[in-house]
């Protein structure tokens, strides 16, 4: 997890209108996998969040569901297959967490087996 002030900061905190302002902090992503299409609930913990937080996933916004100062529950945007990094930014403070979410391919049904008894 990689943190990033956007501004001078002091001690992991930025100064906004004369109020200093802890950078967010995530302690876990759940899930940390989903399809390629998007719209995966996803549950952000952590420390931080403030009011409007902004996640973006692989550099997508996601679509802000509800958060509070330890939460935040945002739906993923559609993506390319493949791991891409989750940015939390709070007012002018952003952390990253490297390949914090996968997206995949959603499986294909092909085929479904007859029931015994079925011709």
């Amino acid at each position: 997890m990689k943190h990033t002030p956007l501004i001078g900061s002091v001690v992991g905190m930025v100064l906004i209108g004369g109020v200093f302002a802890a950078a967010p902090q995530v302690d876990t992503i759940s899930p940390n996998v989903g399809p390629i299409t998007g719209l995966t609930a996803v549950t952000i913990s952590g420390q931080n969040f403030g009011l409007l937080p902004i996640v973006t996933f692989g550099g997508l916004p996601g679509i802000l569901t509800s958060n509070s100062a330890t939460q935040i529950i945002v739906s993923t945007p559609p993506n390319l297959e493949g791991p891409v990094d989750v940015v939390v930014t709070v007012l002018l403070e952003s952390t990253t967490v490297t390949s914090g979410f996968t997206y995949q391919i959603p499986p294909v049904i092909t085929s479904l087996p007859l029931a015994a008894g079925n011709t």
